[in-house]
């Protein structure tokens, strides 16, 4: 492969292209739709990460996790994240301030940031979040705004949610970035109604939302009478008739609302080998856990692409694919 610097790619008049594959987790661990990966490594003075898929998402941290044995081996001047592109070209980002290796034992996946505040959007300046069908689809960086909503959005489906930097810690040295966008979220049903002014992360990795304990509850309980014995999450048969009992989900930002149907929520669970078994794609924040922020994640809504830039997300209906 050949490497090249980022900065350099993306000062040329032609854009990159990064392939996206979406990868279920492991068996048995929620959820099991397809999540969007590129591939990419990460060198450091302290370790070196063998080139892998890695998870990406709207926030800006990004991390690494070593295979058994790899983290403690490795001689780099400095820290670098490495991706591969669609030409089977390397690009570097050199000194990436928002990525570094994650020792948890208890992680599962590499993951990348592609929202504002990112390393890779700084370096970039833009990225373009496009689906090809429901299992491909790119990341295009450096586009034109002009050509991703002439080219790859349907007409009158754009969608413009300005984003304010805040920040957060992950431990006592590392203090990264994260993307809020003003919002109300609302759903009704069976008598209940939620409506409440918030602010949404756009950030929440494998599932489309995360929401608090006692609005999951609402909507998991509707699902109880097709729950799956036995299964830790929110899997259950009969789709059909269980999505009928499921609310449309609201999102109001300040001049469009985002109405996310419940297929636009939940997924089939292991279609190539189990029939009309689906799984609810909201995560529920524990009633211990002290912010109780909304996670939003436009990444896993079917049919729908995204353009991160550093103060604005635009959303839109693909052009090129259905729902």
């Amino acid at each position: 492969m050949n490497l090249l610097s980022l900065l350099a790619v993306v000062s040329t008049s032609s854009s990159t292209i990064i392939p996206i594959t979406f990868t279920p987790n492991p068996p048995m661990e929620l959820p099991q739709v397809g999540v969007p990966m590129i591939k990419a490594e990460f060198r450091a003075l302290y370790g070196f990460i063998s080139m892998r898929p890695h998870v990406i998402h709207f926030g800006a941290a990004g991390e690494s996790l070593p295979a058994d044995d790899e983290g403690i081996y490795g001689t780099f001047d400095y820290p670098q994240l490495r991706i591969s592109t669609a030409d089977d070209t390397l690009i570097a980002i050199a000194r990436p301030r928002h990525h570094n290796i994650d020792w948890n034992i208890g992680r599962r996946r590499s993951a990348i940031g592609i929202g504002p505040g990112s390393d890779l959007l700084r370096a970039g300046g833009a990225l373009d979040f496009v689906r090809q069908s429901s299992s491909e689809a790119f990341l295009r960086l450096g586009g034109s705004e002009h050509n991703f909503i002439a080219n790859d959005c349907l007409s009158d489906s754009v969608m413009r949610m300005a984003t304010v930097i805040g920040y957060s810690r992950r431990d006592l040295q590392d203090i990264y970035p994260v993307a809020h966008v003003e919002t109300r979220f609302s759903f009704s049903i069976a008598g209940n109604v939620v409506s409440t002014d918030s602010v949404a992360i756009l950030d929440s990795k494998g599932y489309v939302l995360t929401i608090p304990n006692t609005w999951y509850r609402i909507i998991y309980t509707e699902l109880e009478p097709y729950r799956v014995p036995f299964e830790s999450g929110a899997v259950f048969t009969d789709c059909n008739q269980a999505l009928q009992r499921l609310p449309i989900i609201t999102l109001t930002f300040s001049t469009h609302s985002l109405r996310l149907l419940p297929e636009d929520y939940t997924a089939p669970r292991y279609p190539e080998i189990l029939r009309d078994t689906c799984e609810l794609l909201i995560r529920a924040i524990p009633d211990s856990e002290v912010d109780p922020t909304i996670k939003f994640n436009p990444l896993m809504i079917p049919g729908m692409n995204a353009r991160s830039t550093e103060n604005e997300i635009i959303l839109c209906n693909s052009a090129t694919i259905n729902p």
